[in-house]
């Protein structure tokens, strides 16, 4: 299965190379777009990984880190995420969804 997975990994790669900076936005737009249609999901499945992890004795500060929030996916889907974004300009911009980032 890890095999499989580095395998697909490796084509999505040399295909992400050759692709122009427009087709990777619409990529980017859409990993966006899934996370907000997927959050509560995304949400609820994250709980229980820190269930476990509680369970198995993970230090609070990398249960902090593994732990997702609504403000944390918002983050990833408008400050990473964000295809128009700039560095200098990371709060005035708008995504291609017309959504404020």
């Amino acid at each position: 299965m890890v095999r499989e997975l580095a395998e697909r990994c490796r084509e999505a790669s040399a295909q992400l190379r050759l692709a122009s900076t427009a087709r990777k936005n619409d990529a980017l737009e859409q990993f966006a777009l899934l996370l907000e249609q997927n959050k509560g999901r995304i949400l609820e499945e994250n709980q229980k990984d820190i269930t476990a992890a509680r369970a198995d004795g993970m230090s609070e500060a990398l249960l902090d880190r593994l732990a997702l929030t609504e403000k944390r996916i918002g983050s990833a889907r408008f400050g990473r995420f964000c295809p128009t974004q700039t560095r200098r300009a990371a709060r005035t911009v708008r995504c291609a969804t017309r959504t404020e980032c």
